[in-house]
């Protein structure tokens, strides 16, 4: 893979992290590949990705279901409410 390709693909996750951590990671990565020896700072960066993703991840997994008691009126107008 070209370095252009590695930056691009990069660059792309970036998109899946936490949107606060988003432009500390853009900023650190196009640090990084200015420099010519980057790879053990470009896998602590990874990790820092890694890491932002997963919480991003578990967020997803922890919103609630909606659940509605059908003893209360207002669970007729369900359907209504979601629109």
């Amino acid at each position: 893979m070209t370095k252009l390709n590695t930056s691009h693909t990069l660059h792309a996750h970036i998109k899946q992290a936490m949107s606060a951590d988003q432009h500390r990671l853009r900023q650190r990565l196009s640090a990084l590949l200015k420099k010519p020896e980057h790879d053990s700072a470009l896998a602590q960066w990874q990790q820092d990705l890694d890491k932002s993703c997963q919480q991003v991840a578990n967020r997803r997994l922890s919103i609630p279901k909606i659940h509605y008691d059908d003893s209360l009126p207002i669970a007729e107008r369900r359907e209504d409410i979601k629109c």
